[in-house]
């Protein structure tokens, strides 16, 4: 029966998603932020205020190999962007350019320096994943302008953060 590899997509996804909210809940939140929403998978959920977004992008999957052999097996590079966009709402709070500063700091810092990151197997039991001898490699986030929101009330700040992991075949 042919399965679907650990470094899948799905897997590097997942175990980001992970890590970023392990990151975010770790952080002592100001008194005057009163609730932080984290939304994955933007635009198929409904974004609340004051939040974070994040979306994953693929990029590529490129053959930087020979013959695209890796570890015994075929494979790539695959690249792909973190969307981390942080949303804030003016009508919510008269200190909504702070809770705005306060959240693109969170995610600066979370992201300062890059990482490797360790993968977990979310296709056997999204509930329990268990840790595999595979990562993926976090590069340090880039700004990235917006327009203006349609509605007036929303403001934003938007991050992105290219990762890499080698992607194996299916097995």
């Amino acid at each position: 029966m042919t399965t679907l590899h650990a470094t899948s997509p799905f897997n590097v996804e997942a175990s980001l998603n992970s890590w970023f909210q392990t990151q975010i809940n770790a952080i002592t939140k100001p008194s005057w932020l009163p609730t932080l929403a984290i939304i994955y998978n933007l635009p198929e959920a409904g974004i609340i205020t004051p939040g974070i977004s994040v979306f994953h992008i693929p990029i590529s999957v490129r053959a930087l190999w020979q013959g695209a052999r890796v570890g015994g097996g075929k494979g790539g590079r695959a690249a792909a962007l973190m969307d981390v966009s942080c949303w804030v709402s003016r009508g919510d709070s008269p200190h909504w350019n702070a809770q705005l500063m306060t959240l693109g700091s969170m995610v600066e810092g979370i992201f300062a320096g890059g990482h490797s990151l360790q993968l977990s197997n979310y296709l056997t039991d999204p509930a329990n994943p268990v840790a595999v001898a595979f990562k993926v490699d976090v590069s340090t986030l880039e700004y990235a302008s917006t327009m203006h929101d349609p509605n007036p009330d929303i403001e934003r700040v938007r991050y992105l953060v290219r990762y890499d992991w080698t992607l194996r075949r299916v097995s």
